[in-house]
């Protein structure tokens, strides 16, 4: 999704194009460019393979970084999410997955399926269609639906 479906011309932030920052006065980084390291990854895996591994259908799949808690506590430690899987998606949330097909380039995020109450506590439990705008990929679905 690192075009304009009408132009073919990458997403503008005046269009509504998503971005990663750390907060006020960071700076903002396109989700293109997650879209763009997610190209280069696939490039290469395909020049670096046999053609074997290139048959339709073929992924890679990322697992991104659990959180823990400390000891017999509900207390959990700062979260960060794990290096590689941040450099191809931009996803900060723990429990996430994600999947690159090496022909087609079709990317598919797999957020953790959070349970009503979860909102009781955190808020509003945002929709896969609205992670799949904020982190410019094709589709995001439940994790439970991996094998699927």
């Amino acid at each position: 999704m690192a075009s304009n479906d009408k132009t073919g011309e990458k997403p503008r932030y005046s269009e509504g194009a998503a971005y990663f920052d750390m907060g006020e006065h960071t700076l903002r980084i396109p989700m293109t460019l997650h879209a763009e390291n997610r190209e280069k990854l696939r490039i290469r895996l395909l020049a670096h393979t046999d053609t074997s591994a290139n048959a339709p259908g073929t992924v890679v799949l990322l697992q991104g970084g659990d959180d823990t808690t400390r000891y017999s506590a509900d207390v959990e430690h700062v979260f960060h999410q794990e290096t590689y899987f941040h450099w191809a998606f931009g996803v900060l949330e723990p429990g996430w997955y994600g999947t690159v097909d090496i022909n087609s380039g079709r990317t598919v995020l797999f957020c953790p399926r959070l349970p009503e109450e979860y909102a009781t506590w955190m808020g509003r439990i945002t929709t896969p269609q609205e992670y799949t705008r904020r982190y410019q990929v094709d589709e995001v679905r439940y994790v439970d639906e991996v094998s699927t």
